[in-house]
């Protein structure tokens, strides 16, 4: 989806290029197409503009994540996400922020820096380890709570 300033400054350029019969209700067929793209692209900015208010999950290359990796906290960065054929399952890889010892036998330490592993929509790894649990649990991202109010986005009517 193209960048949301694009998509209204795109719109306005359109809208001022319409002649003054669109206003007057009297429309050719080059009047209806170009009203056509103007709708579009109101519509494209319009879903631009409510994705950017959402933060979506799982979440996307390049975002900060926090959950748990074989029972211990972990927080990293999301290094690459794809979604696998029509199901809702992804294939993600993490970078830990710091390396996590994964092992649970005493005086042994094995670290682990990234994992690549499959995960459902909802963050948590298809693969459970002998005791059943999963071995990634991906925390769901915190509710935005921006420093500055969103910006409005205004579609004028014509």
């Amino acid at each position: 989806m193209a960048d949301i300033v694009e998509l209204a400054a795109r719109a306005r350029r359109l809208r001022r290029a319409l002649p003054a019969t669109v206003a007057q209700k009297r429309r050719g067929p080059l009047e209806e197409d170009m009203l056509d793209v103007l709708c579009r692209l109101t519509r494209e900015a319009v879903s631009a503009h409510n994705a950017s208010q959402h933060q979506t999950f799982p979440p996307k290359e390049g975002y900060s994540v926090t959950g748990t990796y074989l029972h211990q906290k972990i927080s990293g960065t999301v290094k690459r996400l794809q979604k696998l054929a029509t199901s809702d399952i992804f294939r993600i890889e993490v970078d830990f922020d710091a390396p996590v010892n994964v092992s649970t036998l005493p005086g042994s330490s094995v670290f682990r820096s990234k994992v690549s592993c499959l995960i459902d929509e909802n963050g948590v790894s298809i693969s459970k380890t002998s005791s059943g649990r999963p071995y990634l649990v991906l925390n769901p991202p915190a509710p935005s709570t921006p420093s500055t109010p969103p910006a409005r986005l205004t579609i004028q009517r014509i």
